[in-house]
């Protein structure tokens, strides 16, 4: 889940900065570490919980499909709110 934590982290701000300049920017720093701990967390919060309960590698199984599940969904997301929009790179 650490590829899922750099990238939304990465891509998160960058989206709350589209359309902002000058001090509108500021609050966008405060969501560095916040994203870094929900991404990781979030995305990987069936795993955390079925480790943390004591369940064996084979029972963890559907937490884990659960979690790449969360984690593509999480990207693929990402990925058409960053690279969508006309050729300017502008939603048109």
């Amino acid at each position: 889940m650490n590829p899922t934590t750099i990238m939304g982290t990465a891509a998160f701000p960058t989206l709350a900065m589209r359309n902002r300049k000058g001090w509108k920017l500021w609050p966008v720093a405060i969501l560095m570490p916040i994203c870094i701990v929900g991404f990781h967390t979030g995305v990987f919060a069936p795993l955390y919980i079925t480790e943390n309960a004591g369940w064996s590698a084979d029972q963890s199984i559907l937490s884990g499909l659960i979690t790449t599940g969360f984690a593509v969904v999480l990207l693929m997301t990402f990925s058409r709110l960053l690279f969508s929009g006309s050729s300017d790179g502008q939603k048109g």
